[in-house]
């Protein structure tokens, strides 16, 4: 288990069949976080929807992966979610990973 290097801290979904993300953990992954609340953050960095797109951006010009780690509370809105994945898709990034718990039982 890894814990994000940043952004608030959510209650995860746990699943059977969860697969380990190693590259999750560096330095300049790009996490963006939905909290419960319906606060979207990229990073440390509370945004709106319409700048998610420019934030994936200035971290990619700074040789970030290109790929984007969700991640998403377990209580957060799906049409909030929905409207995320758009917005980032629309940065032109489509390597996206949800960041999941594995369920023990």
């Amino acid at each position: 288990m890894f814990w994000p290097p940043t952004g608030p801290p959510v209650d995860r979904v746990h699943v059977k069949h969860a697969a380990a993300m190693p590259h999750a953990a560096r330095v300049d992954a790009i996490w963006i976080t939905v909290d419960r609340s319906g606060s979207v953050w990229v990073g440390n960095n509370r945004v709106v929807l319409s700048q998610i797109s420019q934030q994936i951006h200035l971290r990619l010009d700074e040789g970030s992966e290109r790929k984007i780690y969700l991640n998403v509370d377990e209580r957060a809105r799906y049409g909030l979610v929905w409207a995320v994945l758009k917005e980032v898709r629309s940065s032109g990034v489509e390597d996206i990973a949800f960041l999941v718990l594995s369920r023990t039982s």
